[in-house]
């Protein structure tokens, strides 16, 4: 059900035009708050071929959105990008908008901050906090009371258990395990499929099952 609170004034552009800002796009469009999209700006040009059957386009480069009195989200996978691109685009005086894709569970008391982006069949459930600019990717599973971050990135088919916090600038590879009550510190990264049974310190790599630094 849709909140009188998600309500968004519009339009909307995109940052970043990669296969993750497709991506985006799809969430705009299955998303009944989201404001209408313009297009993608990006500091490289893009294949135009991926973006003609989106019916969609490339605006220009990131500075084009100075003059663009638009909402923005940002469609970059790598959270140190992502501060940058805010930074950069608040300084403009501009607004990040919140996405959320129909298909996406979203449970009571979640707490959703600016820029956030939940993708397709993702699961957040009861009293949840996502921080500003956190990626919910793909099929990914955030349970009760966890507590992410600015900034954070959960990559497809990941599953944080409940009482997870996550800091900021933080990246859960893609069907990597949570265990309940962990803490993953501020800018870790958890490998694609590891298993995390213990706290993680800020800035350290963990892989495997059970999760070790590497």
């Amino acid at each position: 059900m849709d909140r009188p609170e998600d309500a968004q004034g519009g339009p909307l552009v995109i940052l970043g035009a990669g296969g993750h800002g497709r991506e985006v796009l799809d969430v705009a469009r299955h998303d009944p708050t989201a404001p209408r999209v313009l297009g993608f700006l990006a500091d490289e040009e893009p294949d135009p071929a991926l973006l003609e059957p989106l019916g969609t386009s490339w605006l220009g480069p990131i500075a084009v959105l100075e003059g663009i009195d638009a909402l923005f989200v940002i469609a970059v996978g790598d959270p140190g990008v992502r501060r940058t691109l805010h930074e950069r685009a608040t300084r403009w005086g501009r607004e990040p908008a919140r996405l959320w894709h129909r298909t996406a569970h979203r449970a009571a008391g979640v707490e959703v901050g600016a820029g956030t982006v939940v993708l397709a069949n993702a699961s957040v459930t009861s009293n949840v906090r996502l921080g500003l600019h956190v990626h919910v990717n793909l099929n990914a599973t955030v349970a009760h009371d966890c507590d992410l971050g600015d900034y954070v990135t959960v990559n497809p088919g990941a599953n944080l258990n409940g009482n997870v916090t996550v800091g900021p600038d933080a990246t859960i590879g893609s069907g990597a395990v949570i265990r309940q009550g962990v803490t993953i510190g501020a800018g870790a990264t958890v490998g694609a499929g590891a298993v995390v049974i213990r706290d993680v310190a800020p800035g350290t790599t963990v892989v495997g099952v059970p999760a070790q630094p590497i």
